[in-house]
């Protein structure tokens, strides 16, 4: 079987013909201004937009089909898990056998709601020197990480680029790549994360892990607390232009008690 980036975009461009998900049906790809679609390509899959009754999904179906044989179970599995403990911080996610017809051939596809929000990061700025709503937000966060180790869960690559907040002041999990259930732990890891996110023996491990969200949380739950104390320290990390990181670096975490984060930390509550 071999399909091409084109014939995909083909097929996605003449859904009315080829997509075969019936819950999609009369569903319309977004376009660029110029008329083209909507996508973004990744190393095994790309992704698409459709909307369907007023409803926005993020569409992807492989390119690499060798990739996705390896991982076909692994999505089945975190579909109907998510689906059966309809937790509010994941979005729909959705496999579907033979989702769409590509050049004669039928391929499977996953749908997850399109969800709308801001950034972790774009959220921070936006609130820098409003102490209530930051510290609202390391609440909500914390309460997150217990809800997601009460049911079996770990995201597995929890960072700026995938959390969101959203129109409510709800917070989102965007990404599940990398996320682990018991059906999957200790098998091998896709995703391990950002470098200024993870413990450093993260990189080495290479197992699924129910565990593995622990030391993001930290990262994550430490830097809110610490912004809303001391919106300054924005600005002296330059958080707004550097990426991959959220006031500690993966040099920091190194020899954490001789950085400089770690001795501006000493300085507050």
């Amino acid at each position: 079987m071999s399909v091409s980036q084109q014939d995909i975009i083909t097929a996605i461009k003449n859904s009315d013909t080829f997509l075969k998900v019936p819950e999609l049906l009369g569903a319309k790809p977004k376009l660029n201004k110029n008329g083209s679609l909507y996508c973004f390509t990744g190393g095994f899959n790309m992704v698409f937009q459709l909307e369907h009754q007023n409803k926005k999904w993020a569409f992807r179906v492989w390119h690499n089909l060798k990739e996705k044989g390896e991982y076909k179970e692994r999505y089945r599995k975190i579909s109907k898990y998510l689906s059966e403990k309809e937790l509010p911080y994941f979005a729909d996610f959705i496999y579907d056998e033979k989702g769409i017809l590509v050049n004669g051939n039928l391929l499977d596809t996953i749908r997850m709601e399109w969800l709308e929000g801001k950034l972790l990061k774009e959220y921070l700025e936006e609130n820098l020197g409003n102490k209530n709503k930051l510290t609202k937000l390391a609440n909500d966060f914390l309460e997150m990480c217990k809800t997601l180790r009460e049911n079996k869960i770990s995201h597995g690559d929890l960072q700026e680029g995938n959390i969101l907040i959203d129109r409510n002041g709800s917070i989102k999990l965007v990404d599940y790549d990398s996320i682990c259930i018991p059906e999957i732990e200790g098998q091998k890891e896709l995703v391990t994360g950002l470098k200024g996110y993870q413990h450093p023996s993260r990189f080495k491990a290479g197992k699924a892990s129910l565990k593995a969200d622990y030391f993001s949380e930290l990262v994550i739950y430490i830097a809110i607390l610490a912004l809303s104390e001391n919106s300054q320290l924005w600005n002296k990390y330059e958080l707004k232009t550097k990426e991959n990181f959220l006031l500690f670096t993966e040099t920091d975490f190194k020899d954490f008690e001789n950085s400089e984060i770690y001795n501006d930390l000493q300085k507050l509550s």
